[in-house]
Formats: C-alpha cells, structure tokens, sequence
C-alpha cells in the first residue's frame, strides 16, 4: 500500500492486479487492511470500507447515502488525552483526525472488532468498538 493506493499483487504475474483507490474523504491512506474470501477491508481515516475482489468495486454498504459516503462505514470520534503542546502548536480549534489501526472479524464473520487512534504523532488517545 501507499498513500495514494493499494496495489494488489499475484505471485505468478509480474504485474500488479489491480490498484485499488480506498474512498476516504482525505488523501491520508489505508492503515489497516484485513482479507476474508473475496472481500478486503480497509481502515483508514475514521472509517472502514470494503472492497470486492472478484468484482474489482466497493461494495455499497450505505445506500442512503450519496457519493464516497455510501461505500464506508463511518467510526465515531475517539477519545484524546489533552495535549497542551499540540494546542499550542496547531491551535485550539484544530481538527484531529482518528484512524483505524486494526480490526478483525469474529470466528462467525458477523461481527468486527475496530480499534484506533489519533493520527498526529505525539497525540495519545483510543477508539474501540465492536460492530455487527
């Protein structure tokens, strides 16, 4: 992966798959990125989408919803320590962008563990939370 993409690889081609763009509505990248069967599922920027190899296409999983939106479930804030040198530095309106670092799902494939954290480096704080 990169910021950009997300290449998928065969070992028996020497050319990549596919290149995959995850749909977050920032360029900040994939941080995590889990596979079960055919579908990848990628973290990123306080969200989860989710990907259908076979297909080559997001899978829509908010119909209601227009635009990028409808492709990822969106992961509430988290929580963060106060940092006073991050205020100072960056201003006490500054918006701090929480990531999803793991998941996982369960043995049943109905539920998903999603944990995370603030982005900036030095911001220490924690999202968790099991989504069915």
């Amino acid at each position: 992966g990169s910021r950009n993409y997300i290449t998928i690889l065969d070992y028996r081609s020497p050319k990549p798959v596919a290149n995959i763009q995850p749909c977050f509505y920032s360029n900040l990248g994939a941080r995590s990125i889990s596979l079960s069967q055919n579908t990848l599922t990628i973290g990123g920027t306080e969200s989860l989408s989710f990907y259908d190899l076979r297909a080559r296409e997001f899978l829509c999983v908010s119909p209601h919803k227009v635009g990028l939106s409808q492709f990822r479930l969106q992961a509430s804030k988290g929580t963060t320590i106060n940092s006073h040198l991050f205020q100072r530095l960056f201003g006490e309106d500054s918006e701090i962008y929480f990531s999803v670092y793991t998941h996982c799902y369960d043995p049943t494939q109905t539920r998903l563990f999603v944990g995370g954290g603030p982005m900036p480096a030095g911001l220490s704080g924690a999202y968790a939370a099991i989504w069915n």
